[in-house]
This record gives C-alpha cells, structure tokens and sequence, in this order.
C-alpha cells in the first residue's frame, strides 16, 4: 500500500514539474520585456454566434492550450491512477477476504453454523394469511 501512495506523491510532483515548465514555455514576451498570458481567441464574432459550431476552434499551438498534448496527457495520466486505484483496492479486499476464510470468520461460513440467517423451508405450504 505505501508503494501504491508513493507512485501517486511520484506522479503528483513530476505532473506540478511539467505543467510549471509548460507555463513558462507558453510565456509570451512582448517589446517591453512584459510576460502575458493568454489562451483567448481573438476574431470578429457576429452578435448571436456566441456558441462555436463544432470544429470551429483554432488547432493547439501550445502544449497547453486546449487539445494539446499536455491536456491530453493529464487526462491519461488521471485514467491511468484511477485504474490504479481500483485494483490496488481490489487485491487488498481479494487479500482480507482469504485471510477472513481462513481464520474461520467469513460470514457465510459463521452463518451455515450457527443457522442465523439461512432460509429454512416452512412447516406447511403458504397460504393467503401468509401473505399479508
């Protein structure tokens, strides 16, 4: 489990690195010396136009603009924890699970032997009264 939390503080940190480099690679410097950023879109929109139509944008320039590899690398790199995540926490309950059975706790085992909960068959079939 420590390994597990170790690997996410190790992406964590090399994700915080990549995206601080991308920032300052997307910097643009102006006459002055002046850093500005900017991810807006500048054209001549007709009023009633507010919502693109599909395949409207302007392709990726930037790593980090919209669409651009270091998006989409977030997006797998989040998959890929998420999956993580989810057999890391099914081979711990696959685990508990066997050490449950085997030190006689699992709780089928201790309801067949102690007779709570298990179904038994009724002295006469049902009838309407039953019902109710």
């Amino acid at each position: 489990m420590t390994r597990i939390v170790a690997l996410c503080l190790a992406l964590a940190m090399l994700l915080g690195v990549v995206v601080s480099v991308a920032a300052q690679a997307g910097a643009q410097t102006s006459a002055e010396g002046d850093t500005t950023t900017t991810s807006l879109v500048i054209d001549n929109r007709e009023l009633g136009n507010i919502i693109q139509k599909p395949n409207a944008g302007k392709p990726a320039e930037d790593p980090g603009d919209p669409g651009g590899w270091l998006q989409i690398s977030l997006f797998f790199l989040i998959c890929g924890v998420i999956v993580l995540l989810v057999l890391g926490v099914a081979r711990r309950s696959k685990v508990l699970r066997e050490r449950r059975k085997a030190a006689g706790l699992d709780p089928v085992d201790v309801a067949k032997r102690t007779g709570e909960g298990v179904r038994h068959e009724p002295d006469h079939p049902p009838t309407p009264v039953d019902w109710s």
